[in-house]
């Protein structure tokens, strides 16, 4: 994760490759990932841990969902940061180009993000300024939003240099990400690389990396459109429509299978088949 950006008249864009691990045990798919020192003309070096505490909202209508928006809380390092993204403005299957603004929390980086939101044509309900001690959703509340998803992610970083090449500066941040969605009705694992650009650097070393991942890792790493947002919902959705049998494996990770059928479902914005049973 990039650092927090200034909160400025026009919001910085994020430019990430995201890559899904499809497999019988992604949790081994992915160890092996993170166990890499190099993959192809790229050197990885190992950067922090982190455990991520990420929380959504939105107004009861759901207008910012039908703008395409997303708004996080999030909890990482004893700090908290709210963050404000657009749609994906990519039309390639494993790349998402999209408005991020990002501030750290507070009556400042609170209201950067309200004006964003009444750019976009969203114009909340005013409140008191955030207390010293009041919790970051109860703050929200005030402004008529509501918390729509939770998850908790364990992020290994990468930082992507070339080989050859001596750097300060890394190219790119690769993070491999362990999810866990959570409701009150249990978890699901989701596991989930991503691959962001550093200033400077362009789609096309992104895409180049994916590449020899994929290469090393067919077919185990698939191209993923889709936000984590967007696939929390339908994870949400898929569950109470068919339950977890088949879809998830015993220590409750998505199973290739689902991967299909959420797949189905995010293209057409319809629930799934059920698959025949002879």
């Amino acid at each position: 994760m990039m650092p927090p950006r200034s909160a400025g008249r026009t919001a910085p864009l994020e430019i990430e490759v995201k890559l899904i691990v499809c497999a019988p045990a992604p949790d081994r798919v992915a160890a092996a990932v993170a166990d890499l020192a190099r993959i192809g003309p790229y050197r990885l070096a190992p950067g922090q841990r982190q455990q991520i505490m990420d929380r959504y909202f939105d107004t009861p209508d759901g207008a910012l969902d039908r703008k395409g928006l997303g708004l996080r809380l999030r909890d990482q390092d004893d700090r908290c940061r709210l963050a404000l993204k657009g749609p994906s403005q990519s039309e390639r299957p494993e790349l998402a180009q999209r408005m991020e603004l990002e501030v750290f929390w507070g009556t400042k980086g609170l209201t950067a993000i309200l004006e964003a939101l009444a750019a976009e044509g969203i114009a909340l309900p005013p409140a008191a300024a955030p207390g010293r001690r009041e919790p970051a959703a109860a703050v929200l509340a005030r402004h008529g939003l509501v918390p729509i998803q939770e998850r908790e992610t364990i992020r290994q970083v990468r930082n992507v240099f070339k080989v050859q090449t001596p750097a300060l500066l890394p190219l790119a941040e690769m993070a491999i990400d362990a999810v866990a969605y959570r409701w009150a009705t249990g978890t699901v694992g989701h596991h989930e690389i991503e691959i962001e650009a550093c200033p400077g650097t362009g789609v096309t070393l992104l895409l180049a990396l994916a590449g020899h991942l994929r290469t090393r890792f067919t077919p185990f790493l698939q191209p993923w459109a889709q936000s984590k947002l967007a696939t929390g919902h339908a994870v949400a959705r898929l569950m109470a429509a068919e339950g977890g049998a088949g879809l998830v494996d015993d220590a409750h990770h998505l199973r290739p299978p689902a991967y299909d059928r959420l797949r189905q479902m995010l293209s057409t914005g319809t629930p799934p088949q059920r698959p025949h049973t002879p």
